[in-house]
C-alpha cells in the first residue's frame, strides 16, 4: 500500500504503466483514497509486458518484479538507459536472471530469492551534466569524481564544441 504520487516540476508523474506491468504479473491492483493497493496472495507470475510507450520508472518497477515471479517474463519496449542496465546488473550480482541488456526486449527468469551484493550505483547523469555546464558557462574548473565520459557522450560532445576542455581521468572528469 503506497501513497499516489504527486507531481513535480516538470508535471505529474503518471503511474499507469507501473500498475498495469503488475497487472501483467497477476499482482490485483485497487486505487482507494488516495493509495494504490496491490496485492498478490499467490505471488507474481511470469507474464509478457508490452509498455505502449518507453519509461524508465515502469521499467525498473518491472524488472524488479519479475526478478521474483515464478517463471518467465519478457518486458518488450523497455527502456535502454544506463540506469536500466545498472540496475539489472545489480539485481543480477544479487542472483537475478535477465538477459537483453542494453537493448528493449529484456528477459527475466524468476528467481525463488535474491542475496546480497556490494553494488557502486552509476553516477547521475543531470546531476553531472548539470555541474559540467555551470563550470562551463562561468569559466571555472572542476572534477567530477565517480562519472565517466560515456555515460554523457552528447552533451560533453556539446560542450567541447563550444571551446570547453573535458579530461577523463582515473578519478572522473575534470571540466
Amino acid at each position: 500500500r503506497v501513497s499516489l504520487p504527486g507531481g513535480c516540476a516538470i508535471g505529474t508523474r503518471p503511474v499507469d504503466l507501473h500498475l498495469k506491468a503488475l497487472e501483467d504479473l497477476g499482482a490485483e491492483i485497487e486505487l482507494k483514497e488516495g493509495y494504490i493497493q496491490a496485492t498478490a496472495p499467490n505471488g507474481l507470475t511470469g507474464g509478457h509486458i508490452l509498455f505502449p510507450k518507453v519509461s524508465v520508472g515502469a521499467t525498473e518497477n518491472a524488472l524488479m518484479a519479475a526478478v521474483l515471479a515464478k517463471g518467465e517474463t519478457v518486458i518488450a519496449n523497455a527502456a535502454r538507459e544506463p540506469e536500466i542496465t545498472d540496475l539489472a546488473t545489480c539485481l543480477t550480482e544479487m542472483g537475478a536472471k535477465i538477459s537483453g541488456l542494453g537493448t528493449d526486449t529484456l528477459k527475466v527468469t524468476g528467481v525463488d530469492q535474491l542475496s546480497g551484493a556490494r553494488h557502486r550505483v552509476l553516477p547521475d547523469r543531470i546531476e553531472t551534466g548539470t555541474y559540467a555546464m555551470a563550470v562551463a558557462m562561468t569559466g571555472g574548473e572542476v572534477l567530477l569524481r565517480g562519472t565517466r565520459a560515456n555515460l554523457l557522450e552528447t552533451a560533453l560532445d556539446t560542450l567541447r564544441n563550444a571551446g570547453t576542455e573535458i579530461t577523463e581521468t582515473p578519478e572522473g572528469l575534470r571540466v
